[in-house]
């Protein structure tokens, strides 16, 4: 099954140069390629016999670059498309029993709205009637609530300040912030609904999140304001659904983002930058340490260098290390960093705890 997903998603890849297999002698033009397809996005159905991805295109009687959901049968890769118009449909997410199909589309009012659709075929239906363009959602375990984020409603007096002197942006001043919202699915599956605004502080706006296994909360990250200057104060933050009481669990020299919840709800993982300080001393490597923490905020990661002479991807097999990060540095080598499953160190990632050689770290 794993071969043929993977065949199948080369060849979606490879969909994007098919404009110009037909005519090989004749140089594209302008309007080549800005019509020219391209493929992304792709989820994997939970049983894996279906995998949506979209397909985006420029088209020239709406000018504008649309996308649209496809989807492929895994086993014969068949595909056809399932969402149409002139709006795009992006973001496609599977419901956790694979019965939906929920997408991101700015069909209605031109600003992004949840929407689901049946895979086998029928009409799309709204989910949501946020105020404000929803930028992000993601379906809980159960598949009965679905998490998003979205800016806050516009403060009537800035409505009264656009109809007075039009619309206009005053830099690093009046921002939007983004928080999280959430919804129940039965009931928006009976008309769209506008969710229940989880986080509302003004000290944070929400980037990244995950949900934890059980439903009962989700991490997130944030930053101080939604400008750009901004996001190196990314750190994470933990919300309690019972009672919408928000924990900082990183508070660190960042960016600190992409928080996930390991399986069993134990362990959480996010990347980390760790701050000026390590920017300065891995000024040659990529970011992207991993770094782990329980799911009361307490740090408990280890890390090994394994040596070797070119970059490339590791996959590791050892059942005690839970996850890994490759980056690339100045001279031979490569840097892995894992938590081992019953290891009691802690650590920063990046500092030096449990650090061997290939030779003394073992088959991993």
């Amino acid at each position: 099954m794993l071969k043929r997903l993977a065949a199948l998603l080369c060849l979606l890849a490879l969909a994007t140069l098919a404009a110009f297999a037909a005519d090989a002698r004749r140089v594209p033009t302008i309007d080549d390629l800005l019509t020219i397809k391209s493929v992304g996005g792709t989820q994997i159905s939970p049983d894996g016999k279906w995998v949506a991805y979209t397909v985006g295109y420029g088209d020239f009687k709406t000018d504008a670059f649309v996308t649209q959901i496809w989807l492929a049968q895994s086993d014969t890769g068949k595909s056809f498309q399932l969402t149409r118009g002139d709006k795009s449909a992006t973001n496609p997410r599977w419901s956790p029993d694979g019965q939906w199909l929920a997408f991101l589309s700015n069909r209605i009012e031109d600003k992004n709205q949840i929407f689901v659709i049946n895979p086998l075929g029928g009409e799309a239906q709204p989910l949501t009637k946020s105020e404000t363009a929803i930028s992000n959602f993601a379906w809980s375990e159960d598949g009965k609530t679905i998490a998003y984020t979205a800016a806050e409603p516009i403060a009537q007096a800035l409505k009264d300040r656009k109809d007075y002197l039009g619309d206009y942006d005053v830099v690093r001043e009046g921002y939007s912030y983004v928080h999280l919202w959430t919804l129940n699915v039965a009931d928006a599956m009976n008309a769209p609904v506008t969710g229940h605004q989880r986080t509302k502080k003004k000290d944070f706006s929400v980037d990244s999140f995950s949900w934890s296994p059980d439903g009962s909360t989700i991490v997130f990250s944030a930053t101080l304001n939604p400008d750009l200057i901004q996001g190196t104060t990314s750190d994470i933050y933990l919300l309690k659904l019972s009672d919408d009481s928000v924990k900082k669990i990183v508070s660190q020299p960042g960016p600190d983002n992409n928080p996930r919840f390991s399986p069993d709800g134990k362990q959480i993982v996010f990347s980390s930058a760790m701050g000026p300080d390590y920017a300065g001393l891995w000024s040659r490597r990529s970011d992207g340490r991993i770094v782990f923490f329980d799911s009361q905020g307490r740090r408990n990661g280890v890390y090994c260098r394994l040596a070797g002479e070119h970059e490339r991807s590791i996959r590791l097999g050892h059942a005690e290390l839970l996850a890994a990060s490759v980056n690339k540095h100045d001279g031979p080598g490569e840097s892995i960093y894992a938590r081992h499953a019953r290891s009691d160190l802690v650590e920063e990632s990046g500092r030096r705890n449990d650090r061997r050689s290939a030779d003394q770290a073992g088959e991993f």
